[in-house]
């Protein structure tokens, strides 16, 4: 017998899995995502308000915006986290291997579901000193909801002061210096860049890039895994929604007495605000060619980087960071007028601690 409901699940059905398969998704996302289509499209048909004001076109929509939500990869397990990409890069180096020139960009098999264009990861310069073979790759995942402006209002424990934008980049090799306690692997000393998309940015405050680099609040963006000590069965320290986004600069090993003494921290990334440090307003050529360093004018010389220092290039939507450690790194753009109002709560709290 011919049933207008069996008929139009068919229909959603089909049209779905048609829309699916001309995504420019891996077959594991293909398969994933449509099973998940096809059970909100039998919901959907099943329900006795259907044909109450609900079109096909306005279901077809509802279902598509699940998986946008849903996003490109499967949580992570426990932790919560997207899942990263197989690498999205690889690079085999050498020793004296310069660390220069090496981009890679998400795409769409990472992150759907916006129009803001993917963030493109680039490194500047370095030097690779490990003996023989050392293979440097690079993953990338889309942010959780917890890391994104939604998640930083609703309180989330992963963004102290701001949410990231962009994607998430992972960097890893095959040899390392040390493995820290709390999760940071130290190499040779190189320098990262990563765009960011300016409408992007907007959604997330009112304010300039300078007046958020002046507030200590606009900088390239390291994930300190060692906060909650989740542990993987190796022993080695796992991501999660417990650990925390601060300044990429605070999981440095080379000059970490200079922030130290200064007061800054690893887990507080207004903490280099507080101890008066600044990123620099300028391109990374224009830092390279100069002789500033967020230690003020004349403290190196032209066409070399201090481990440390980082800015902010407004004028091409970049930001960059000298770093000696591997980790997961973002862009991130926190909302000043947030960051400012917490400041003075706490200047508030030590007073009345006084009195």
């Amino acid at each position: 017998m011919f049933s207008p409901v069996r008929c139009l699940t068919s229909i959603t059905q089909l049209t779905v899995c048609v829309c699916l398969l001309s995504l420019p998704l891996s077959a594991t996302q293909k398969t994933f995502m449509a099973a998940s289509a096809l059970d909100s499209a039998s919901e959907a048909s099943s329900s006795s308000r259907l044909w109450s004001g609900h079109s096909l076109g306005s279901i077809l929509d509802g279902i598509l915006a699940k998986l946008q939500s849903i996003g490109n990869g499967s949580l992570s397990g426990n932790s919560g986290l997207r899942a990263f990409s197989d690498a999205a890069a690889q690079w085999r180096m050498g020793k004296d291997s310069i660390i220069e020139d090496m981009e890679v960009q998400a795409d769409d098999a990472i992150d759907i579901g916006h129009n803001f264009t993917k963030t493109r990861m680039r490194f500047r310069g370095g030097r690779n000193r490990f003996n023989g073979n050392n293979d440097l790759s690079i993953k990338i995942r889309t942010k959780n909801r917890k890391e994104k402006m939604a998640g930083f209002k609703e309180g989330s424990g992963m963004l102290k002061h701001g949410p990231i934008i962009g994607q998430v980049f992972r960097l890893e090799q095959t040899q390392y210096y040390e493995t820290t306690a709390d999760g940071r692997k130290r190499v040779d000393p190189f320098v990262m860049e990563m765009d960011y998309d300016q409408a992007e940015f907007e959604t997330t405050t009112g304010l300039t890039e300078l007046q958020e680099l002046l507030a200590g609040c606009c900088y390239l963006g390291w994930l300190n895994i060692g906060v909650d000590a989740i542990l993987d069965e190796f022993g080695d320290h796992l991501a999660s929604i417990n650990d925390k986004w601060v300044n990429a600069i605070q999981g440095n090993f080379a000059n970490w007495d200079y922030f130290e003494n200064l007061g800054v921290n690893r887990s507080d990334p207004l903490s280099l605000k507080e101890a008066g440090i600044i990123g620099l307003n300028m391109s990374y050529d224009a830092y390279l060619a100069g002789t500033t360093t967020i230690r003020g004018a004349n403290t190196k010389q032209a066409g070399e980087f201090w481990v440390g220092d980082f800015g902010v290039d407004d004028n091409n939507n970049k930001m960059w960071a000298v770093v000696d450690h591997h980790s997961d790194f973002a862009t991130v753009p926190e909302p000043a007028h947030y960051g400012l109002l917490l400041g003075v709560v706490a200047v508030l709290a030590r007073v009345a601690r006084r009195r």
